[in-house]
């Protein structure tokens, strides 16, 4: 059996990931990281050299001297990592749309043949069967999609002069289809993730996520009772981001006002 990270158990006990962002990713996981120098600095109480003793957050919270600090940073790496797992599998979307692409290729070129075979008998019985759309799958692997695509291509290349002067068909789309195979064969295994994987990612980014944020507002809660008297301390542990979001509010709301007088 692995050994699994200690969040796991209480990222798996969630009903349901919680977690709305209110700010910008990277400043939820830096304000983080500065709590955890805070709570370095101002767990536990102290005296100085002169006898004035500072509390510390342990009056609040006796988790401040011990775990708290190091839980913070754990959650921040693995929210890290994990984001990274949730990007790399966004090459799903963009496969799907390949994918989409590869067979309408497959269809458009394949109506162009089969019309051809009807008129001027240039397709071969052989050939014809190899049309048949029983082999197409939406379900079939990014590798048998590109065998598929190349084998309808291959097989109008020769009649090329002919297609051309169909006026429903549109010749670029031979050269596409060309370009199409050498992207889907060139997609590595561990980027053909599906749709799942990206949800499953994204499901523990944000589980971890409010995990982090239940810390963060442990923090904030036993600095606001600790130090309610120490606003200089105080303001370290607030929400920069947070204050400038609350300041652009209030100034819109006076413009606001300001042109409703202006409106009177």
């Amino acid at each position: 059996m692995t050994n699994q990270p200690w969040w796991a158990a209480e990222a798996t006990a969630l009903p349901q990931p919680t977690f709305q962002g209110r700010a910008p990713l990277h400043v939820i996981l830096d304000e983080a990281i500065g709590l955890v120098g805070f709570v370095a600095r101002y767990g536990r109480s102290e005296t100085d050299g002169q006898g004035k003793q500072r509390p510390g957050l342990e009056l609040a919270d006796p988790a401040m001297r011990e775990t708290l600090g190091e839980e913070i940073r754990s959650l921040v790496d693995a929210v890290q990592a994990t984001h990274r797992e949730f990007q790399q599998t966004r090459t799903s979307a963009h496969n799907s749309l390949l994918r989409a692409r590869a067979r309408m290729l497959i269809a458009g070129i394949r109506r162009a043949m089969l019309w051809l075979s009807d008129r001027d008998g240039v397709v071969t019985d052989a050939e014809r069967a190899a049309l048949s759309p029983a082999s197409d799958s939406k379900g079939a692997s990014h590798d048998h999609l590109a065998m598929r695509l190349a084998t309808v291509a291959d097989m109008a290349a020769p009649h090329r002069e002919a297609l051309r002067a169909l006026a429903s068909f549109e010749e670029s789309m031979l050269d596409e289809a060309i370009l199409v195979v050498e992207t889907l064969r060139r997609i590595p295994a561990r980027s053909r993730a599906p749709s799942e994987a990206r949800k499953e990612a994204r499901d523990l980014r944000d589980r971890l996520l409010t995990m982090l944020e239940t810390r963060v507002r442990r923090v904030r809660a036993a600095a606001r009772f600790v130090f309610q008297d120490r606003p200089e301390i105080l303001d370290e542990v607030r929400s920069r981001y947070a204050r400038r979001a609350r300041v652009r509010v209030k100034k819109s709301k006076a413009l606001d006002g300001a042109t409703e007088g202006e409106g009177t």
